[in-house]
């Protein structure tokens, strides 16, 4: 919320920056030459009376208004400037929240739906990270112990994390238009997670399996 807030004030303000630099033009006048100055004219009165004005054209008097090459490139390069500096507090918002939810105790990962009111949810304890099952029991299913599966699961969380929140506002703002491409990527970073997740229970799977296929030998063992 204080991220959103933050993103339309500065937007506000860049706004205004730039209608201010728009109805503020670069204004040059231009006057016409006269023929004889006024000490000529004093000192020689017969002849500026002979003399007779010359018609002043559109072209040579007049205002010119209008906006120079170096006003737009002003503009474009405050522009630059605000976006850069939207990007770097966005930034360090990010880094703020990132900080806050790792300082947790407990944290929710994300998880996959197996039916209704079911689900596989990948929880992180402290430093150790939890597959859970959540049905009419919560039960434990695996705990992930191997560090490089650890740091690949993190860096999905993170990946994903980022992705939604890195300057949601200015993104709503700018891709209305284009919001089946963003919930493609959404989608893409959730199929990734959910694949890391399913590859998880794929191995318990198979581990249990495995198990009990050396349990029934032992029986079969003792029964002969």
């Amino acid at each position: 919320m204080r991220s959103k807030l933050l993103l339309k004030i500065m937007l506000c303000l860049t706004a205004l920056f730039l209608i201010t630099n728009l109805t503020t033009p670069h204004v040059s006048i231009v006057h016409a030459a006269s023929h004889d100055s006024v000490d000529d004219c004093l000192k020689n009165q017969d002849t500026c009376k002979d003399d007779t004005l010359a018609p002043v054209s559109d072209d040579d008097s007049g205002t010119a208004v209008g906006l120079s090459a170096w006003d737009y490139i002003k503009m474009m390069l405050a522009l630059g400037f605000v976006v850069v500096l939207l990007y770097g507090v966005l930034k360090l918002v990010n880094s703020r929240n990132s900080k806050y939810q790792q300082n947790q105790l407990m944290q929710n990962l994300g998880g996959i739906s197996l039916g209704q009111q079911k689900s596989v949810q990948l929880l992180k304890v402290g430093q150790a990270l939890y597959i859970v099952g959540v049905g009419e029991n919560v039960n434990m299913l695996k705990e992930v112990t191997d560090q490089n599966e650890k740091e690949r699961l993190l860096e999905l969380y993170n990946e994903r994390q980022e992705r939604s929140s890195q300057m949601p506002y200015i993104l709503e703002l700018l891709n209305k238009k284009k919001g089946r491409k963003n919930n493609d990527q959404k989608d893409l970073a959730n199929l990734d997670f959910k694949g890391e997740l399913e590859e998880q229970l794929q191995e318990m799977k198979e581990h249990r399996n495995q198990q009990l296929e050396e349990w029934k030998q032992k029986e079969s063992r003792k029964n002969e």
